[in-house]
């Protein structure tokens, strides 16, 4: 997971990919059910980080059960504009649409 990869890396030591993606997809699909942090809900960085987006494609394509959090206050937020804007729908969608894989951030630069 991300905490082993992190003590690699303070140790001078890299997890290579294959390995790290192997071990990610058994676990994804061993506990069948991911929780994606949607916060803040008009730009959430979780579809911003390469291995996030990673996780969302895995449990998607192995039908994965995938939960969509967000904070409090966010969810409140989201659910008040949604509910009375139509055009809050349509950013929402656009935001979700505009998931750049080529474009997230990584620790680790040859994860990208």
């Amino acid at each position: 997971n991300q905490h082993r990869v992190v003590e690699l890396k303070k140790r001078g030591e890299v997890v290579p990919f294959e390995e790290f993606r192997h071990v990610f997809h058994r676990r994804v699909t061993s506990i069948g059910h991911v929780v994606a942090m949607m916060s803040p809900w008009t730009g959430p960085e979780y579809l911003n980080r390469v291995w996030c987006i990673f996780e969302l494609f895995t449990a998607s394509k192995e039908s994965c059960k995938v939960t969509i959090e967000m904070p409090k206050r966010e969810r409140e937020d989201f659910i008040e504009r949604i509910m009375n804007d139509d055009e809050y729908a349509n950013k929402l969608f656009s935001v979700l649409s505009s998931t750049d894989v080529e474009k997230a951030e990584a620790s680790v630069p040859s994860d990208r």
